[in-house]
């Protein structure tokens, strides 16, 4: 929600990466370091199939980045969507337990 996410890879293109890229200002505005040190300690002890890898994390002036191992394809929520199981509200209810539930 604070941040972006970029595709990258390693100069000769072989690894892709998800970057997500947080400026140091909506960090500041929004008072979300506390979070984001969280999300790092916890990602980083995280060893899971069910999962994105957090591979490192930087730092520079002006942001903050998370460097994730790239999973191609949709997430949970456009899935479910997708093949129609249930509904935008449905779906909505049974991510939002999901999202709770970790």
């Amino acid at each position: 929600m604070f941040g972006s996410v970029f595709l990258c890879s390693v100069k000769n293109g072989s690894l892709l990466y998800a970057l997500k890229c947080v400026s140091r200002a909506k960090i500041i505005n929004h008072s979300i370091a506390p979070n984001l040190i969280n999300e790092r300690e916890i990602l980083m002890q995280i060893e899971s199939n069910f999962v994105m890898k957090l591979v490192r994390t930087y730092k520079d002036d002006k942001r903050v980045y998370f460097l994730f191992e790239y999973i191609d394809g949709e997430d949970l929520f456009d899935a479910i969507r997708n093949i129609n199981i249930v509904d935008n509200n449905a779906a909505t209810f049974y991510i939002g337990c999901l999202v709770l539930g970790l």
